[in-house]
């Protein structure tokens, strides 16, 4: 059995399939509304303005801007957040030891709740959330709202950092760039095109299988699309 869901993108994670209880059509980026920024931390630095199309200039210079917001996705960053972000705005890059932790973070959060839910890491090394135990009204919503602000922010970032190194703005563009480059298709397969292959049928009508070719799966996820394989992850 597939299944087609639309999730924040981890993100995700809802955080990536990232939060599976939460669905929203599109991939998550950072609120266009800057809350004020935080007053605690280090001054800020200048930002190069972000090229067309582009989420900013580097991922340094995303990084910043979300130390600079104090925010990401209307969540006020944490802490611990905070401090994951300045180590990492001066090395360029979120480690992967820091995305691990947030992670774990976020999981073990959710346990204490009561909400369980199956984890697989992609070849991009960002984990998507498959069957749960959440149902709606069930108060995982609001479980979400407390273990979701310490770590949204990294979790995102670093599926970024590993699957969208361009920065692409758009969901569609961010993901044929990422086909690209892993082989699936190639350079006159347009986002157009992607978009309407997905929109035309649940199991896609693309060049490409969005369920079992595991280059494919992590592309899309980290676009905001998860296609589960429930028949992989029950077996």
């Amino acid at each position: 059995m597939v299944v087609r869901r639309l999730s924040v993108g981890v993100l995700v994670f809802a955080l990536l399939g990232v939060m599976a209880g939460c669905t929203v059509t599109g991939a998550s980026t950072p609120s266009s509304t800057a809350p004020v920024p935080s007053s605690n931390g280090p001054t800020s630095v200048p930002v190069p303005p972000a090229p067309s199309g582009r989420l900013a200039s580097s991922l340094g210079a995303l990084i910043q801007q979300i130390l600079d917001q104090g925010a990401w996705n209307a969540e006020t960053l944490t802490p611990y957040a905070r401090d994951v972000l300045e180590r990492s705005v001066q090395a360029g890059s979120i480690s992967a030891t820091d995305y691990e932790a947030a992670h774990n973070l976020f999981v073990s959060c959710l346990a204490q709740y009561g909400f369980e839910q199956q984890w697989k890491k992609g070849v991009d090394g960002v984990y998507v959330g498959g069957p749960g135990n959440s149902v709606p009204g069930d108060g995982y919503d609001n479980a979400l709202a407390v273990c979701s602000p310490g770590v949204s922010a990294i979790i995102w970032l670093y599926s970024v950092q590993q699957s969208n190194p361009d920065l692409y703005s758009d969901q569609f563009e961010q993901a044929v760039a990422c086909l690209r480059r892993g082989g699936l298709v190639d350079a006159s397969y347009t986002a157009q095109q992607l978009e309407a292959g997905l929109k035309a049928s649940p199991k896609g009508d693309v060049p490409f299988d969005p369920f079992r070719d595991p280059v494919a799966n992590a592309c899309l996820a980290s676009a905001g699309f998860t296609y589960i394989n429930l028949d992989e992850w029950n077996g």
